[in-house]
C-alpha cells in the first residue's frame, strides 16, 4: 500500500498555488457548498482545489503540498459508519489533484446519488487512493467519467447504473482519457455497454482490478473496449492491458468483455463464470457463410463470446493478447464462442481454456473474415511459447457442435494450436477451421 500511496503522490506535478485540505467523517450529510454549516464538505475541498483558494469553511493547512484532500476518521465517527456524501463534482483546473485517505490501509466511503459522482477533466491530472465510491440514489448514475489523466489506486468503484441514460455507456467507468487502476475492484455496475467500464478511445495501460458481478444490458458485461478508428502508428485507439480477475460478469454480446481495439493481458489474470445470452445485443457479427465474390452474413452478436468477444470495427483491426499465467474457464455462451468468439487477432499463449460451453466453438469461434485484397490480418493462435497452455473440458450445449474450435469465413482456415488437450467432448474441431498441416489438440 504505501507504494502504491507514494507513486500516486509522485505523478501529481507542482502547482501554481499548493494546497490541502482535510475533511472530517461527520454526522452531516454535506455534498454542496453551504457556509452556513461549520463544515468543509468534500464538494467545498474539491472546489477549494479547482479555484486554487479556500471556500466556504475549508481551510488550507500546507501550502507545500500538491493539490491534496484527505479524507480523515475520527474515533466517533468512523469510515464505516459516517460516510461522506457527494452529489457530483468536476476536477476543473489544469493541475495535479490526489483525494485520499489520510491513513493508508483505511477505506473512505463516498455515496453518489446524481448523475454523475465525479467527472475528471481534460489537462487535470487525478489520483484516487483508498476510496469506495458508491452510487446509493434510486435513480441512474455513473461514478467516474475521465476525460483527463486518471490514477486510481486501493478504490472500489460499485452500484453505478447508466440503463436508463440515453447512450448507457459505463456504469462504474466511462474513459476518454488516460486511465490506470491499481488494486481496485469494478463490483455491481450496470449499463447499455461496459457494465464495470466503457472505454471510448482511451489508454488504459493498467488495469489491475477485479471486475465482478457486472452486468450490460447489451455489449461487454464487464468491460467495452471501443475503438473508433486507428493511430497515425495504424494502431487502434482504444487500449487496455489488463491483470486480475473478470469473473460472474453479465452481457447479451461479450459477457466478461467485448473489445474492438487492442488488449493486451498481462501477468496472472482470470475470465471466469462470465455469460453471455438473450438477444438485442445490438452488435453485429459475421460468422459466415462468407466466400470470394458473396456477400458475408451478418447476424446479431447475440449469446456470443462468453468470456470475450473479439470484433474488427470499421478498419480497426481488434487484437486480443495473452502472454503467461491466463485461466479463462466456467465461461458460458448460448451463441458461439463459450471462451472467445473472434473476428480478429486472437493470439494466445501460457494459457489455460477450461470448462467453457457454448453453441459450437466451446474454447475458441474463430470467424475471420480475410476476403481477397482485404488487407486485415486476422488469425487465431494457441501455443506455449511463452508459458504451458492446454484447452481441457470444454463441451457444447446442445450436443453437436465443435467443444475446441469452429469456425467460418473466407476459406475458414484461421487457427494454429500447438498445446495439450483433454477432456473435451466430440467433435473437437472443424476441420476447416485448422491452417492446412495443423492437427486438432487431442
Amino acid at each position: 500500500m504505501a507504494t502504491l500511496l507514494t507513486a500516486a503522490i509522485a505523478l501529481t506535478a507542482p502547482t501554481a498555488h499548493a494546497a490541502q485540505y482535510a475533511v472530517f467523517t461527520s454526522s452531516i450529510s454535506a455534498s454542496s457548498i453551504n457556509a452556513a454549516d461549520n463544515y468543509c464538505s468534500l464538494a467545498e475541498a474539491v472546489k477549494s482545489i479547482n479555484q486554487g483558494s479556500p471556500v466556504a469553511n475549508c481551510i488550507d493547512e500546507d501550502t507545500t503540498n500538491p493539490g491534496r484532500i484527505d479524507l480523515t476518521q475520527t474515533a466517533a465517527k468512523p469510515y464505516a459508519s459516517f460516510h461522506y456524501v457527494l452529489g457530483g463534482t468536476t476536477l476543473t483546473l489544469s493541475r495535479s489533484i490526489l483525494i485520499t485517505t489520510a491513513e493508508e490501509g483505511d477505506t473512505a466511503y463516498i455515496d453518489a446519488s446524481g448523475l454523475l459522482a465525479i467527472m475528471v477533466n481534460s489537462g487535470v491530472t487525478a489520483n484516487f487512493y483508498g476510496l469506495d465510491i458508491r452510487h446509493t440514489g434510486t435513480a441512474n448514475g455513473r461514478l467516474v467519467w475521465n476525460a483527463g489523466t486518471l490514477d486510481m489506486s486501493s478504490t472500489t468503484i460499485r452500484n453505478g447504473n447508466v440503463t436508463g441514460q440515453p447512450l448507457g455507456k459505463g456504469g462504474g467507468i466511462y474513459n476518454q482519457g488516460l486511465l490506470s487502476l491499481y488494486s481496485c475492484q469494478l463490483l455491481n455496475n450496470s449499463a447499455k455497454r461496459g457494465g464495470g467500464i466503457y472505454n471510448d478511445d482511451g489508454h488504459v495501460p493498467y488495469l489491475d482490478a477485479t471486475i465482478s458481478g457486472n452486468s450490460a444490458t447489451m455489449a461487454g458485461g464487464g468491460i467495452y473496449n471501443m475503438s473508433t478508428g486507428n493511430d497515425q502508428n495504424m494502431n487502434a485507439k482504444a487500449f487496455m492491458g489488463l491483470s486480475g480477475t473478470i469473473t460472474g460478469n453479465s452481457a447479451k454480446a461479450g459477457g466478461g468483455v467485448f473489445n474492438t481495439g487492442e488488449m493486451e493481458v498481462m501477468g496472472a489474470t482470470s475470465i471466469t463464470s462470465n455469460v453471455a445470452s438473450g438477444t438485442g445485443s445490438g452488435e453485429t457479427c459475421q460468422p459466415g457463410p462468407c466466400a470470394p465474390g458473396q456477400t458475408c452474413q451478418s447476424v446479431p452478436c447475440d449469446g456470443f463470446g462468453g468470456g470475450v468477444l473479439n470484433l474488427d470495427f470499421a478498419d480497426v483491426i481488434s487484437a486480443f493478447r495473452t502472454n503467461d499465467f491466463v485461466t479463462v474457464s466456467l465461461n458460458t455462451a448460448t451463441g458461439f464462442g463459450g471462451a472467445f468468439y473472434s473476428e480478429g487477432q486472437l493470439n494466445l499463449t501460457g494459457i489455460q481454456i477450461a470448462s467453457n460451453t457454448a453453441k459450437s466453438g466451446a474454447a475458441i469461434f474463430a470467424a475471420a473474415l480475410v476476403l481477397p485484397g482485404d488487407t486485415k490480418s486476422n488469425y487465431c493462435t494457441v501455443t506455449s511459447d511463452l508459458g504451458q497452455s492446454s484447452i481441457n473440458s470444454n463441451r457444447t450445449v446442445p450436443s453437436g457442435g465443435y467443444s475446441i474450435v469452429d469456425s467460418s469465413g473466407a476459406g475458414a482456415t484461421h487457427c494454429t494450436f500447438a498445446v495439450s488437450a483433454s477432456g473435451n467432448t466430440t467433435p473437437k474441431c472443424n476441420p476447416a477451421g485448422l491452417i492446412p498441416g495443423n492437427s486438432c489438440p487431442q
